[in-house]
């Protein structure tokens, strides 16, 4: 027994030690409810480009895998996420989508679908169809979706202080509704929140355990969310990379793992003119809480700025598309080629508006530089050969 103290004693000098101590007592769950609440409303402004893979389990059993380009724009928690995306089935390419959409912190959200140009304008708050426009922008797009599907966890659950360690606090909570947690106890069915400490407490992992096999359960044990952060040279900790492995069972269709890996990230505010939709004319416009329906150059339009105000733009046709050529999304394998050609033709355009006045007055000076550059060099070494001595 003495031996086992001992044990236990150094685990817990070294940092390893899973049993409580008195440290533990100094900090409380809600501590950690603010680490994550301060570092979310920190994070309202910035620019974010992502990579993200979605591996989903279909209904025949057959293995989809979807790969999104994500470019996120946040000013003030207004996010901007525009994405082009491919999805195959075993392998074969089946489905390819371009779409940009605005996500208020009010619920407004507005999205703009043009694989067939010029597509479809989906603005609401309430309805069926607004509502599920924001949760798939949010879940792919949002490079804190992770983060934030942490925080409701937190935030619905009472929370327990499992462990603290050197490196790490552990809490863990019941998972289900009250009524759940009745039926259960935390020792056979649980989640664990691993926090970094060297992180300011933010959530790194969150975990399902389940001890008790149940063949009712949709999930199995194993089911995590994690994040990677990363300090930058001003001390701002900023996200690299996420992941999300839900471990359904093998009968069950949906959702097996997504993944986001950032390709950039700068939390230099993005200029306004970059937050807003720019849509063609000819675009149908659905306000999904009404059923409403008009053209983008109707004279409803107005009824757009008075839903979005300067977060969209309403252009004529050929110019939304070069805006669209010009724009993160114009990237995309699967528009036409026309886009391409837009875009190199702004560039031809951009390198050719420097005056040709500008361009010869700089190489008529750069000539009279060289001429009397040149002029000197020969004066010095006729002067030279003139004082050397003779033989």
């Amino acid at each position: 027994m003495q031996l086992l103290r001992s044990l236990c004693a150094l685990s817990m000098v070294v940092g390893f030690c899973s049993l409580p101590s008195r440290a533990n007592e100094t900090l409380p769950p809600d501590t950690v409810k603010r680490a994550v609440n301060d570092y979310l409303n920190q994070m309202s402004t910035y620019q974010a480009r992502m990579v993200v893979t979605k591996v989903v389990r279909l209904s025949s059993g057959r293995i989809s895998e979807k790969t999104y380009n994500v470019e996120c724009l946040s000013q003030d928690h207004i996010m901007r996420i525009a994405r082009y995306a491919r999805g195959a089935v075993e392998g074969s390419q089946t489905w390819f989508d371009i779409r940009q959409t605005l996500v208020f912190p009010t619920g407004q959200t507005a999205e703009w679908r043009h694989p067939g140009f010029p597509g479809q304008l989906t603005v609401g708050i309430e309805g069926p169809d607004a509502t599920r426009v924001r949760h798939s922008a949010i879940d792919i797009g949002d490079p804190f979706a992770v983060l934030r599907k942490i925080k409701r966890v937190m935030d619905r659950q009472k929370l327990a202080l499992h462990a603290i360690t050197s490196e790490t606090v552990v809490l863990r909570c019941t998972p289900g509704s009250e009524r759940d947690v009745k039926r259960r106890t935390l020792q056979n069915d649980y989640i664990e929140i691993v926090c970094a400490r060297k992180l300011g407490l933010l959530p790194i992992s969150m975990t399902r355990v389940c001890v008790n096999d149940d063949q009712n359960r949709e999930f199995d044990s194993g089911a995590t969310v994690s994040m990677k952060f990363s300090r930058t040279a001003d001390g701002s900790i900023i996200p690299i990379s996420a992941q999300r492995d839900t471990r359904i069972r093998p009968d069950v269709q949906g959702t097996l793992t997504i993944t986001w890996q950032m390709a950039a990230f700068d939390r230099t505010p993005p200029e306004q003119a970059d937050m807003s939709l720019k849509i063609p004319g000819p675009a149908l416009v659905l306000e999904a809480d009404t059923g409403r329906q008009y053209s983008a150059h109707d004279d409803s339009s107005q009824r757009l700025k008075e839903l979005l105000g300067d977060f969209v733009e309403v252009l004529d046709q050929p110019d939304a598309k070069r805006a669209v050529a010009l724009s993160f999304v114009g990237r995309s394998p699967d528009l036409p080629q026309e886009y391409a050609l837009l875009r190199r033709q702004q560039g031809s355009l951009i390198a050719s508006s420097v005056s040709p006045w500008f361009v010869a007055a700089n190489g008529f000076g750069l000539l009279a530089v060289g001429a009397f550059l040149f002029r000197r060099q020969v004066l010095r070494s006729i002067s030279h050969h003139r004082i050397q001595p003779c033989e």
